[in-house]
């Protein structure tokens, strides 16, 4: 679908960063590019701002960016991405950054950002080609142009719970088939805890790699969250990294024991 867009890249480099300067070095530098990567989390914790980080990162980078959201409103990205130094309203009106509302849109209401322009309405997200079409028109505007590629699914337990379970499936064989070949990496959002661990492990599966942000079992009352790397094909020495980090004034602070 988009693979040709994604081909070559502003952001040359073969590994995208979080910009998490701990973190991405003990990823050997970063995520493969051409990777779909499960972002896990769980009661208590929020993987979206550490999301929302990497593709801060990729906007800074010179990589273009969507965020589709079935959860949240837009204007929720907005405070967050604007919180690590991007300008969204900015990147929305050259074309660095595209909205998919997945949220909002089906019920009727009205967009929250100054901004209309470079947001995708979706009315259906239980279908997997009603998703996929309206990522790829979001991108059409790079269509002929080699850029790299950050893309969010916030998230897929929405779809999930709204659709069938065959529905997930559907949509993770077509972001893997478009991306093995690219220069893309798309994080998708799963709340693990509120599904059935046998679904988490096929997911987990399909995935190129899985980041699990967790509560470590001594945060000491304090705002503390662990991101563990559970899994990164072809880098098993990533495996079981593991970063302590806690939200100050809208920014990921890593915590070093």
């Amino acid at each position: 679908m988009y693979n040709t867009m994604m081909s070559g890249g502003s952001s040359s480099e073969s590994l995208a960063k979080f910009g998490i300067g701990k973190f991405d070095e003990a990823l050997g530098g970063g995520i493969p590019r051409g990777s779909v990567i499960l972002l896990e989390d769980e009661i208590g914790t929020e993987a979206t701002p550490f999301a929302v980080q990497f593709l801060h990162n990729g906007l800074v980078s010179g990589d273009y960016s969507y965020i589709l959201t079935t959860e949240n409103i837009l204007s929720y990205y907005d405070n967050l991405l604007s919180s690590f130094g991007s300008n969204p309203q900015m990147h929305l009106r050259t074309g660095r950054l595209r909205y998919i509302d997945g949220f909002s849109a089906p019920y009727g209401f009205t967009h929250d950002l100054d901004v209309t322009e470079g947001i995708e309405p979706i009315r259906d997200v239980s279908q997997p080609r009603v998703v996929n079409e309206a990522i790829r028109r979001s991108l059409l505007h790079i269509r002929d142009q080699s850029v790299g590629i950050r893309g969010m699914i916030d998230t897929l337990s929405s779809i999930i719970h709204i659709g069938e379970t065959r529905a997930v499936y559907s949509l993770l064989l077509h972001h893997l088939a478009t991306t093995k070949n690219s220069r893309g990496v798309t994080l998708m959002i799963l709340h693990a805890d509120a599904h059935d661990e046998t679904l988490v492990r096929s997911i987990e599966h399909m995935c190129d790699g899985v980041i699990k942000i967790s509560l470590p079992e001594q945060a000491e009352g304090e705002n503390i969250q662990e991101v563990t790397v559970v899994k990164m094909k072809g880098r098993p020495e990533s495996s079981n990294i593991k970063l302590k980090f806690t939200y100050s004034s809208g920014k990921i602070v890593p915590i070093y024991d």
